[in-house]
């Protein structure tokens, strides 16, 4: 008879089993389901970020591929460029003086552009008000994006010529639907 029972038991799953087994997978599933619209959230922010950064390089791209010398006149043209969507984009400020005598001291570094946070990054939730250091982009897909950039500038004298020796630009994309995009800001050195 020994022999029976033992066959019996191990024949199956007792019901506390099924029970306690079961309440283990729906504690996984629930978990899993939990999880699923944070990664699609993450996912989308991290594209968001990334294309706020493909749009701010972009327009880097450009900023750094225009000269940063100037002729003697100085005029405001030396400064700005129409970029490849149209937009007239600023680089800079005037030096002030024009011209000195060739032994005279440069004029101390200029910042223009959106104001850069003590951190040095840009604060997108108030407005810049500086004229051409921002452009919205519009992708064929996605959201909106606003692009602002920050130059200082540093001058030398050349001969009695003020001109700029040495750029520093600062520049960060920003979704503008709302969403939680972190800007990233890209700076770069430019000389001539």
């Amino acid at each position: 008879m020994k022999a029976t029972s033992s066959i019996r038991r191990a024949a199956g799953f007792t019901v506390l089993e099924v029970l306690v087994a079961t309440v283990i997978l729906l504690v996984g599933i629930i978990g899993v389901s939990e999880m699923v619209p944070q990664a699609l959230d993450s996912d989308m922010r991290n594209r968001d970020t990334s294309s706020s950064i493909m749009a701010a390089q972009m327009e880097l791209e450009q900023i750094i591929g225009v000269p940063i010398d100037v002729n003697t006149a100085a005029s405001a043209t030396d400064y700005s460029f129409l970029d490849s969507d149209g937009v007239q984009i600023n680089l800079g400020a005037l030096p002030i003086p024009a011209t000195a005598a060739a032994n005279a001291a440069p004029p101390i570094a200029v910042q223009s552009g959106c104001p850069l946070t003590a951190a040095g990054s840009f604060d997108f939730s108030v407005a810049c008000t500086a004229a051409n250091y921002t452009k919205i982009v519009t992708p064929a897909l996605g959201p909106t994006f606003e692009v602002r950039w920050n130059v200082m500038t540093f001058y030398g004298n050349d001969n009695g010529t003020i001109k700029p020796v040495l750029k520093r630009i600062a520049i960060a994309g920003k979704s503008r639907d709302g969403s939680l995009t972190i800007p990233a800001t890209l700076n770069v050195m430019v000389a001539p």
